[in-house]
């Protein structure tokens, strides 16, 4: 148990080096003490879910806020490799599908939307981890950033999310 939470704490330490870049910046690899990386986000994410099946919203909080920051990191550095493509006009994408070039990169596209979901994902939780513990600041503010950011099509987390708020500010249910 200690072993788990000194790893805890080392990986909620490397997630705040990590920080959280633009979606359209580039990512300022210089500006992370430790590098983000593809293990360290799945090693939280495993702490998480053992403190996820603890239902303790003490051990949960500092896992998931250390998931989100380092999810958003590895979104932001996919988003990077991908971005000549992002930026190509009309005949280049057409040029990049005539060589294959788009099929082949869908998969880390892919990837990277799975990131940005999980990283939504997390911050409801945290949300609702503050809304238990009584602090409906920060939880009216992690509801209202999912929600701003939120795509239309994602119907389940964005009925959770806007319950989560009304639930939190006290409107009833209609």
């Amino acid at each position: 148990m200690k072993n788990m939470f000194l790893g805890i704490a080392a990986l909620v330490t490397l997630a705040g080096c990590a920080g959280i870049h633009k979606p359209d910046a580039p990512v300022d690899a210089k500006a992370a003490a430790e590098p983000v990386t593809y293990k360290s986000a799945a090693e939280v994410k495993e702490l998480w879910r053992m403190a996820n099946a603890a239902k303790d919203c003490k051990a949960q909080l500092p896992l998931l806020d250390a998931y989100a920051k380092l999810a958003a990191s590895l979104t932001d550095v996919i988003h990077t490799g991908l971005r000549p493509m992002l930026r190509a006009d009309g005949e280049q994408r057409q040029a990049l599908q005539h060589m294959g070039q788009i099929a082949a990169l869908r998969p880390y596209n892919d990837l990277a939307d799975d990131y940005l979901q999980n990283v939504r994902v997390a911050k409801v939780m945290q949300a609702e981890c503050y809304q238990k513990s009584g602090n409906v600041g920060e939880a009216i503010a992690k509801l209202t950033e999912v929600l701003e950011t939120l795509p239309v099509g994602d119907l389940e987390l964005w009925e959770r999310a806007r319950q989560d708020l009304y639930d939190v500010v006290g409107i009833p249910k209609m």
